[in-house]
């Protein structure tokens, strides 16, 4: 997002750590955790879309950086957010595929 150099400290990328071992979520918590991840989407896109207005208006460049580091902020939550779908999502599809246990592969009595 941002165009020039950053400020000494800011932070300039994001590691998601992996899960390393499978949870079993049932339907009804899935469902809860998929509203607050749409909400949660929503909150970011509308802090990201404002955030990208006030650096249009803004004419001092360091509060431009403070704006820009807010919008980035805003990305990286929302890739949180999608990361956390394709782990409820990959959850999902492991539950319909017979025989086979999410992160684990198949059983070995088959």
């Amino acid at each position: 997002m941002r165009s020039q150099g950053k400020r000494p400290g800011a932070k300039s990328s994001f590691t998601a750590v992996a899960p390393t071992k499978s949870v079993v979520i049932d339907g009804e918590r899935v469902r809860a955790i998929r509203s607050c991840l749409h909400e949660l989407a929503n909150v970011l896109t509308g802090t990201m879309i404002a955030t990208g207005l006030l650096a249009q208006r803004l004419n001092d460049e360091e509060l431009k950086h403070y704006v820009e580091d807010i919008g980035e902020g805003g990305e990286r939550g929302s890739a949180l957010v999608c990361e956390i779908r394709g782990h409820l999502l990959a959850g999902e599809q492991a539950e319909r595929l017979p025989g086979e246990l999410l992160g684990e592969g198949l059983p070995s009595e088959i």
